[in-house]
């Protein structure tokens, strides 16, 4: 924004004009000062003219947005008004429930009048509508309660509905006030936009029309009206950060307190969902809630009254609970003593069970115990023989004989146990006529109960023995498949493993299957070996020798020949694919070997190449010449720096370049890698210097 003053001093003085290069009159200097004069004011007058336009567009904006903050605030009247009329149908169909409740109440009544009647006609038929009615007496109350308070919190909804509706309509008013009032004030500022144009125009006359003299009134009119206006723009500007600011506190308040009202809303829906599974509709109806009330007064009185009369029967209700308790407890006593003898019999059955399940199991250890023998006897025909075997055998045969004379101890106790236990079940069942005596002068309700029991309990019994024979069985065939599989991993171990009885299963190509193939086919070429030696040693005891030629042939058996001749021919395979690796390895090191003297000749250009004893010799790229190459030899300390071996002869060795980069980087700041790349920048100058020169 241009600055008044600035422009009011702006035109030269004559003084000034007097001293300027071009020598004019006088009064072409003065008109060439006006017309100077006239030009700024017009530029000023354009950028006002500009800036108020702005403003307008700003102004017609923000009266946009505040029409269509009042709409929405219309329309946000509009819905509470649709609230609030829900409400109040809402509140409605609240009495009308109420109604509905309170026809309910006078059937429930009803109801209760019968069961009073029916009470006493019958007694059992009272004491249960007595119950009844108590338990509807208190749901009732709590209903009317609860309609108590859902009339009162609708009421107040109501009166806060209307003190929404009340302060909206204010806050609409006050709006629309301050939007009249920035209508007005809008049209001021037109006004003045218009003045200001109509001035503009007047000066852009004066400029066409030739003038003797500078108009000093006008400017000051001019600078007038510019502080007005710019007085004018921040009143404007002020009163509309006011206007936003109220209609946004204005709306945030509205937002509030609609939200709070759709939080109650809520809660009465909620409310009305809770009671619309207790109400029944159209039912009766209420003309105001006085009579509601009134005649849920009467009803009370009247529960009141049914409740009196209902209390005296409450002492033949105590007479007979009474009655049931002794009876029930009776019935307690009779149950005790009836699991107790169930409990001996089940005891002494059990028992009996086990002993014969343990007769079963010693008769089933017997013949598994014969064939292991059996099994045994087999083993040691074919590992032992002669009077070893013969020794072993009755060795065994003890053994067996004295387990078999122990399990047979042991029979004889668990018979003598069973004959124990099925006379004391014997002693109990000619107990039991005292106990079924005693039973059969029960109520019959009892004795069906203690049969349907006793054939349940003896269901149960069958179930849990038939569990047990059958967990038995599953014991004795983990153990026969345990010990099938302790005999296969010591005959495994032991390196008996039967292929045409036993057989691996595993995949293709696994380390345990060629593991066991390797194993197998060992153990085969071990066996033949190891029969042949044997038939050889026996040709040697009895004493078959044809001649010395054919002895020394026949010292050596065939067998270990083949087996000496495959693994001659695996150790070969081996050292053929171990040098077949080792060339692979070779190539893959040269190759990447090359691959690394490329990258270092194309990245660092430079050749490295290993010369010995830690040695190597680098070759530049910039001089490729055998008599440039630099020779680099280990250091006199364990892990020190490499050195640089100069020749004596070597004309590039003794140069000013090489010596002076070799006693600057290496010497005094100890760094190869900054000599190699200094001497690489003096060698690249050097070519190009002499390219250029050429």
């Amino acid at each position: 924004m241009t600055n008044p003053s600035s422009t009011r001093n702006t035109p030269k003085t004559p003084s000034t004009v007097r001293s300027s290069r071009n020598r004019q009159s006088q009064p072409e200097q003065v008109l060439l000062a006006h017309g100077k004069a006239r030009e700024l004011k017009f530029g000023v007058a354009h950028q006002e003219t500009s800036r108020l336009q702005e403003n307008d567009s700003q102004t017609t904006d923000r009266e946009l947005g505040l029409e269509r903050k009042g709409l929405d605030l219309e329309r946000e009247l509009r819905e509470t008004k649709l609230r609030l009329e829900e409400r109040e149908a809402r509140v409605s169909e609240l009495e009308q429930e109420m109604i509905i409740v309170s026809g309910q109440i006078d059937a429930q009544e009803q109801e209760r009048q019968k069961g009073t009647q029916a009470a006493e006609e019958n007694g059992k038929k009272t004491e249960a509508a007595a119950l009844s009615s108590t338990e509807e007496l208190g749901k009732l109350k709590e209903r009317n309660a609860s309609l108590d308070q859902l009339v009162r919190l609708a009421t107040r909804d109501e009166a806060r509905a209307k003190q929404l509706s009340s302060d909206s309509a204010t806050h609409i008013q006050l709006l629309g006030e301050a939007n009249l009032r920035l209508q007005a004030e809008n049209d001021q500022l037109k006004s003045s936009i218009a003045q200001h144009l109509s001035d503009i125009e007047e000066l852009r006359q004066e400029k066409n029309q030739p003038v003797a003299s500078a108009d000093s009134s006008s400017r000051e009119e001019s600078a007038r009206q510019i502080d007005q206006y710019n007085a004018l723009e921040q009143a404007n500007s002020h009163m509309a950060r006011e206007l936003v600011s109220l209609s946004l506190t204005h709306v945030d308040h509205l937002r509030q307190q609609l939200a709070s009202a759709e939080v109650k809303l809520s809660k009465l829906s909620q409310e009305r969902a809770a009671w619309a599974v207790f109400i029944k509709e159209n039912r009766q109806e209420f003309t105001s809630p006085r009579e509601f009330f009134k005649s849920l007064a009467k009803k009370r009185m009247e529960n009141a009254s049914l409740k009196a009369r209902l209390g005296s029967s409450e002492f033949e209700i105590k007479s007979r609970d009474r009655m049931i308790g002794e009876l029930e407890a009776r019935l307690e006593e009779l149950d005790k003593e009836r699991n107790d003898e169930f409990a001996e019999k089940i005891k002494a059955q059990g028992q009996a069970q086990i002993a014969e399940r343990n007769r079963e199991l010693d008769r089933r250890r017997i013949h598994m115990f014969n064939e292991q023998l059996k099994s045994y006897t087999a083993q040691a025909k074919s590992f032992c023989g002669g009077a070893l075997y013969d020794q072993q055998k009755d060795a065994q045969m003890d053994q067996m004989k004295q387990l078999l004379d122990s399990h047979q101890d042991e029979l004889a106790r668990v018979q003598r146990e069973a004959a124990d236990l099925r006379q004391q079940l014997h002693d109990q069942s000619s107990r039991s006529p005292s106990a079924a005596s005693r039973n059969a002068e029960k109520e019959p309700v009892l004795n069906t109960s203690l049969s349907e029991q006793i054939d349940r309990n003896e269901e149960l019994e069958m179930e849990l023995d038939e569990l047990k024979d059958a967990n038995e069985m599953l014991k004795m065939e983990v153990n026969s498949l345990q010990l099938q599989v302790y005999r296969l991993e010591r005959d495994l171990g032991r390196g008996e493993n039967n292929p045409s009885t036993t057989q691996v299963l595993c995949s293709q190509g696994s380390p345990v299957g060629v593991k066991q193939a390797t194993r197998s086919s060992m153990l085969e070429n071990l066996k033949a070996e190891n029969g042949a030696h044997l038939k050889q040693t026996s040709k040697l005891k009895k004493g078959i020798k044809s001649g010395g030629d054919e002895v020394s042939k026949s010292l050596v058996p065939r067998e270990s020949l083949v087996s000496s001749r495959k693994e001659v021919k695996r150790l070969e395979a081996e050292v053929t694919k171990q040098i077949k690796a080792r060339e692979k390895l070779r190539e893959g090191y040269r190759e990447k070997m090359a691959s690394y003297r490329r990258a270092i000749w194309e990245i660092l250009g430079y050749s490295l190449e290993a010369v010995g004893n830690g040695q190597f010799r680098l070759r530049s790229a910039l001089k490729d010449q055998s008599s440039s190459m630099m020779l680099f030899v280990p250091g006199k300390a364990d892990g020190g720096q490499f050195e640089f071996k100069s020749h004596p002869n070597c004309s590039f060795h003794q140069s000013s370049l090489v010596v002076n980069l070799y006693d600057r980087w290496v010497h005094r700041h100890h760094s190869i890698p900054c000599f190699t790349a200094a001497l690489t920048l003096d060698l690249h100058k050097a070519k190009s210097s002499s390219s250029s020169s050429s």
